[in-house]
């Protein structure tokens, strides 16, 4: 399963105007690319799928101290899709994911 799970923010919200239908944004495996993200997409909530945008959010690394204890701490490292979606369709997140 390249799909991880359907990403709603206030981010996404303004970017991609979900209300409208056209943009959606999915976590994705970190080895997928946009043919695989495409593919699946169509596969499993049957649209046809305009255009697809992925994101590499790089790891970072971040400090914390706990006393005298310095621990790291790893964030980040995930891999986000933008699928555009064609005139007329939509998903509907209730039935599937």
């Amino acid at each position: 399963m390249i799909l991880k799970k359907h990403v709603l923010t206030e981010k996404v919200f303004r970017f991609c105007k979900v209300g409208k239908g056209e943009k959606y944004c999915f976590f994705v495996d970190e080895k997928a690319n946009k043919i695989t993200v495409k593919n699946e997409v169509e596969k499993i909530f049957s649209v046809v799928v305009d255009k697809v945008n992925i994101l590499n959010n790089s790891v970072k690394f971040k400090k914390i101290f706990l006393g005298r204890k310095r621990v790291e701490k790893i964030k980040g490292g995930q891999k986000k899709a933008y699928v555009s979606l064609k005139k007329g369709f939509s998903i509907n997140f209730e039935n599937s994911l």
